[in-house]
């Protein structure tokens, strides 16, 4: 299988080169993932995720493997990750970090026999045949935070030989839910090295702002009186949807509401559908009764600031958003039922009514129309209680 594998992707490799002579873009980008830079030989812990969120959820676990005095290489496959890990860690010298060389065989070997590697960290659904048996036989291989979604289970599913056979190369695999190990053992994964913990987004600590900052924040965006709404990473068809509801909701001007698409790019087309509406776009720095925003990363502080939340990519059918962001803000959040990408969460939250799923758009907007809805919770000790990062890391250091 693994010959097959390097058979097709070394047939390829001429038209990718092709393409880069052409498209600056491609050339770009094989530029720095086609190389490994050199660094001096010593005990690493190679760790590979994708791009900023899987960073972002690995901080904790990152900081832990650090504190045990040992050494990490970091790869990630994103711009906007190496980023990231430029601004986190650049001035640690115990980090190297380094683009991800696409799994060719060649470069595996190279960046192996560079490094004395004590460990491999895959973060999350990184399968990559090359790296894990070239490291496999040195060296014990990691996956956490393992998860296989519905749509990747489907296409899993047909390639469960080289699946199974790469997969088995690990000494152990942390899933996240006790759905997720069924799935992998479906995929002919050994049970003896599946492990089900939880999300490492528990971990998390997310930014607080002080009253302060929430007072700026407010005086910046809120309109006097009015509940606020808050509906994060909203998707191609929910913005519609919300902005309906809003003008149901909305006749005696109680409601206000900001609305964050999951691609900036798409703030345009939400606006196109607020005709008739007071609606600004954040940039433009105005409180009207709808505000589209049109800038990275403040969605965190504005679901602080919120008297309901809405998080999307779960009216339509993408599996959902992070619902655990509001939920350390205190606020109940608001979801449609294509929760897919979130069950293990949603699953823990619903018992103790930390979560609120509409069914339909009638019921979501009684969910905004609930005095209830929007009522703070205490829910430090629900984040204390799915918080498994030592035990995790214990794994991993042991």
């Amino acid at each position: 299988m693994l010959f097959v594998y390097n058979a097709v992707r070394f047939f390829l490799y001429p038209f990718l080169f092709i393409a880069a002579i052409f498209k600056k873009k491609i050339r770009i980008f094989l530029h720095n993932r086609f190389r490994v830079e050199k660094i001096n030989r010593d005990k690493y812990y190679w760790i590979h995720l994708s791009s900023v969120g899987e960073m972002n959820l690995s901080e904790k676990l990152i900081e832990n493997i650090l504190d045990n005095n040992k050494k990490i290489y970091l790869t990630v496959m994103t711009d906007t990750g190496m980023e990231l890990f430029r601004k986190r860690y650049s001035g640690n010298p115990n980090i190297k970090g380094a683009y991800f060389p696409l799994d060719d065989y060649f470069l595996i070997k190279k960046t192996v026999n560079m490094l004395d590697i004590e460990k491999l960290i895959i973060i999350e659904t990184e399968i990559w045949p090359n790296l894990y048996g070239i490291v496999s036989e040195k060296s014990d291989v990691i996956v956490v935070n393992g998860r296989i979604s519905d749509r990747t289970f489907d296409k899993y599913k047909k390639l469960r030989g080289i699946i199974s056979g790469t997969l088995n190369k690990c000494t152990r695999i942390l899933v996240q839910s006790d759905l997720d190990f069924q799935r992998y053992k479906e995929l002919g994964v050994k049970e003896d090295i599946l492990k089900v913990y939880p999300n490492l987004k528990y971990s998390i600590d997310y930014p607080v702002l002080d009253e302060k900052q929430k007072k700026e924040l407010e005086e910046r965006v809120r309109l006097n009186g009015r509940k606020l709404i808050t509906a994060g990473s909203t998707r191609d068809g929910e913005e519609k949807i919300l902005i309906d509801i809003f003008r149901r909701i909305n006749k005696n001007n109680e409601y206000q509401m900001i609305l964050v698409p999951r691609h900036i790019q798409r703030t345009e087309e939400a606006a196109e559908l607020c005709g008739g509406l007071d609606f600004s776009l954040y940039s433009e720095n105005k409180k009207t009764e709808i505000i589209i925003v049109d800038k990275m990363g403040i969605l965190r502080e504005l679901y602080q600031i919120s008297d309901l939340v809405f998080v999307g990519g779960t009216f339509t059918n993408i599996g959902g958003h992070s619902i655990l962001e509001p939920l350390y803000y205190g606020k109940v959040p608001i979801i449609g039922k294509y929760y897919s990408n979130i069950k293990d969460v949603v699953d823990s939250a619903k018992p103790l009514n930390l979560v609120n799923i509409a069914e339909t758009e009638e019921e979501l907007e009684n969910f905004f129309l609930d005095s209830d809805t929007g009522k703070n919770r205490e829910t430090s000790e629900f984040f204390k209680k799915y918080n498994k990062i030592d035990e995790i890391s214990n794994e991993i250091l042991s």
